[in-house]
């Protein structure tokens, strides 16, 4: 079975994550991979507002990410 993708704009608060893809231009899948986000990297959603930007833990940071960022990045629930 297949775990669910979703946008990392719809995760929930306080929730672990591996991003499965990035669904954006080749400048974009750059940039993010220059901030750590890669598919396979786990981050945590520390914040979620529906207008705002998403905080996101990554390691030992933080990132802020835009709403039109966080809903191209596909995350599914990080397995233990």
């Amino acid at each position: 079975m297949q775990a669910e993708r979703f946008p990392l704009a719809m995760a929930p608060v306080g929730q672990l994550l591996t991003v499965i893809t990035l669904a954006g231009g080749t400048g974009m899948r750059r940039r993010m991979s220059e901030m750590g986000i890669i598919p396979g990297c786990r981050v945590r959603v520390l914040r979620a507002e529906r207008t705002g930007p998403v905080l996101v833990a990554l390691g030992e940071g933080r990132l802020a990410l835009g709403q039109d960022i966080s809903r191209r990045i596909f995350v599914t629930t990080a397995q233990a």
